[in-house]
């Protein structure tokens, strides 16, 4: 609705005279009426009480501003309103972008007024922060997301795909600007994927995404006589797509990441769909299976489709009219999704997922405030809300049992560690935390302590709290670490831990699932090593043995999972993803080595690796790197000393070894001169070391080093 200033004025004075006349403004067209009329409307609506929340948002959402009337609206209308009058605007940006849930009109209106102020970083910031959930925003801020990502680091890939892949193939532009990443993507032509998956080797590319949808494959010809006869051709298509695939795979230098075939919105065969021979379901479920069995023996990276497009509606996950007219098999709501699913893996797969979940107890881990309540007085069992508590130790015992390390960060009473113990609805014991802070200090002083004792870097934490102004504290002082908006409502906080894109991984090694236990030990080494009058005592008092042994398919995650994720025991920061391993096993010019360690406190599983390659009569250590746990205890040179006693059994006579310094790996910068090597050709960016056989023999103390040559 439209009217003039004059007709405005007449509706004013009713409105004055009869307050609950104040709806004949309800869908008012705001953007032509003068700051004063406003003004006289909002004073007028606030003679007895508020203003409404309608008229106070539609003011909002017109862009208008309403300053005085906002103070006890709260979110999202306050960070929305400084916005719009230009007031703590960063502030506001963050509060829009943590708030959940945000709305789309709210949003759009949000950032339409930061574009309007040029503040072009902002709205590119806060449009994508909820992408691809509300998409409107990012359109708008098109222009400003452009700018915002141009000198972002950049990343090529490729799109192949079972059908047309250009909608997935727009999309990723914003999916990779929600990580910081300005993009080039290829896709591939329709219907040559198997062509480009024999004859190319992904050469040029940081990644090759697959677009995997039953439509075409699966598409049976009726006019065939026999079901089985149909069936066969069926299953041998989807057979030739992912051995084409699975050979791509092994060959590729890069990440290759596929979803898996998504579930039937429509069943050929009514209810007995799942059983038939025919069925849609029976088919994806046997395409999966079969997909799964590929990711395992080739190295692709699978992630469930299901779980990416969970926010749209499975009916909207196609659209026949594109499947038809362009051969499309996902909706642009739903390529949406799945581009920001593809981009998450990648991610996870470039980066490595979090390490450690820095846990709040108080209404976070236990219903009620122990201080307050008292261990009795707490909500955790198997009533409502306490199930929903006991929910969420069960999910953190999960992450746990995955590799992730759990540690206590509160503001509490010490005694608070003792409801582990004493509350029978605990899930979690004290044996399951590898780190606590139970205090009043500040919790980013906490986590900076907790950090340096576990030596992980700040970006290996997630931090749970229930407290908005500790999550807001967090951001503000540690933005390094990530701090994901918790739901209010404990009964969707299972879930939504589950959900979260930074605690999902891409495989899971035995190491995975020992590796707090391997931290808690090495409290007992620090413990005994304080209480040892010298370090070489120490060392011979933990009975170290290490086993050395190639590397064969069983090792072959683990290894793979160690280039990827190591950076300060890392003498060259060669990253070896499986495949690479894999083509190295099998080329007899490369040895490929790992080593296990343990001492009496316990198994602390594979934690070092190497791979050499052979030419002749000389030798050059490509990789050699270790897990941080071991460090300082002679373990490296115990390592090195049965590499080069391989070596000299091949009748290798000198062997290179390179050290390439980055910010993060010091630690070695004298690794190769303390081992005796020779320098040869050293330079401030990369230093070139020689041994040469026949000399003095490597030096290792108080290590039982076993050979395995099987």
């Amino acid at each position: 609705m439209s009217i003039d200033s004059t007709q405005f004025r007449v509706v004013l004075s009713a409105i004055e005279r009869d307050p609950t006349l104040l709806t004949l403004l309800r869908g008012m067209k705001w953007d032509d009426v003068c700051e004063d009329l406003i003004s006289e409307t909002l004073s007028i609506a606030s003679a007895t009480s508020a203003p409404p929340v309608w008229l106070v948002r539609e003011l909002l959402l017109s862009g208008r501003r309403v300053n005085d009337s906002i103070d006890d609206l709260g979110m999202p209308y306050v960070p929305l309103s400084r916005i719009i009058s230009g007031e703590y605007v960063e502030k506001s940006v963050e509060d829009l972008i943590h708030h959940t849930p945000l709305d789309s009109d709210v949003l759009t209106a949000a950032v339409r007024a930061l574009k309007a102020d040029n503040q072009g970083e902002l709205a590119a910031r806060l449009a994508l922060a909820k992408w691809p959930s509300i998409a409107e925003p990012v359109s708008i801020a098109a222009l400003q997301i452009e700018t915002y990502v141009e000198h972002s680091p950049a990343v090529n890939i490729r799109i192949e795909g079972t059908a047309l892949t250009n909608f997935l193939a727009t999309e990723m532009r914003n999916a990779f600007a929600c990580k910081g990443r300005n993009v080039h993507v290829d896709a591939g032509e329709f219907g040559q994927s198997i062509r480009y998956f024999m004859e190319d080797d992904g050469v040029g590319y940081d990644a090759v995404f697959v677009q995997l949808d039953l439509a075409a494959l699966a598409e049976p010809d009726w006019r065939e006589f026999k079901e089985a006869e149909i069936g066969n051709k069926i299953e041998e298509r989807i057979e030739q797509f992912l051995d084409s695939l699975a050979r791509f795979a092994n060959r590729a230098s890069i990440p290759v990441i596929a979803n898996t075939f998504p579930a039937p919105s429509q069943p050929v065969f009514g209810n007995i769909d799942i059983g038939h021979q025919l069925g849609l379901a029976r088919i994806t479920a046997w395409a999966n299976a079969r997909l799964a069995e590929v990711a395992h023996t080739s190295g692709l990276i699978v992630f469930d489709v299901n779980v990416a497009l969970s926010e749209v509606p499975p009916s909207q996950w196609t659209d026949p009219k594109f499947w038809f007219y362009g051969r499309a098999p996902f909706s642009p709501m739903a390529s949406r999704h799945l581009a920001a699913g593809f981009v998450d893996v990648w991610s996870a797969a470039t980066k490595g997922p979090a390490k450690v979940l820095a846990l709040d107890l108080d209404n976070t881990l236990w219903g009620g405030v122990f201080g307050d309540d008292g261990v009795n007085g707490l909500a955790l069992g198997d009533d409502y809300p306490g199930n929903a508590f006991k929910a969420m130790q069960n999910e953190c015992l999960r992450l746990k049992n995955q590799g992730f390390l759990l540690v206590i960060l509160s503001k509490n009473e010490p005694d608070a560690w003792d409801v582990f113990d004493a509350h029978p609805g605990a899930v979690l014991g004290k044996k399951d935390f590898v780190a606590t802070r139970i205090n009043w200090a500040p919790k980013p002083d906490n986590i900076r302590e907790i950090a340096e004792e576990l030596n992980l870097g700040l970006d290996a934490f997630v931090f749970i709290d229930d407290s908005p102004q500790e999550r807001a504290a967090m951001r503000l002082q540690l933005p390094q670490v990530v701090v994901p908006e918790m739901p209010e409502d404990v009964a969707r906080r299972p879930g939504w831990l589950r959900g979260l894109p930074e605690l999902r991984i891409g495989q899971l090694t035995a190491e995975d699932a020992r590796r707090s236990d391997m931290y808690i030990a090495d409290k007992d080494r620090i413990s005994l090593k304080n209480t040892t009058e010298s370090y070489e005592t120490y060392l011979a008092s933990l009975e170290q043995r290490l086993i050395v042994r190639n590397v064969d398919e069983k090792l072959v995650p683990r290894v793979a999972q160690m280039h990827m994720r190591t950076n300060q025991f890392n003498l060259t920061t060669v990253r070896h993803d499986e495949r690479a391993i894999r083509d190295r096993i099998s080329d007899g010019q490369f040895m490929v080595v790992a080593g296990e360690v343990s001492d009496k406190f316990g198994d602390q599983g594979l934690a070092i690796a190497a791979v050499v390659e052979c030419r002749g009569d000389e030798a050059e250590i490509d990789s050699f790197l270790m897990s941080c746990r071991v460090a300082g205890r002679g373990v490296e040179y115990a390592f090195l000393s049965a590499i080069l006693t391989r070596l000299e059994k091949r009748g290798v006579q000198t062997v290179f070894g390179t050290y390439i310094p980055t910010p993060r790996n010091n630690m070695v910068s004298g690794f190769y001169e303390n081992a005796g090597f020779s320098p040869h050709k050293c330079t401030s960016n990369l230093e070139h070391w020689r041994w040469n056989f026949g000399g003095s023999n490597l030096y290792y103390s108080n290590i039982k080093l076993v050979i395995d040559d099987e």
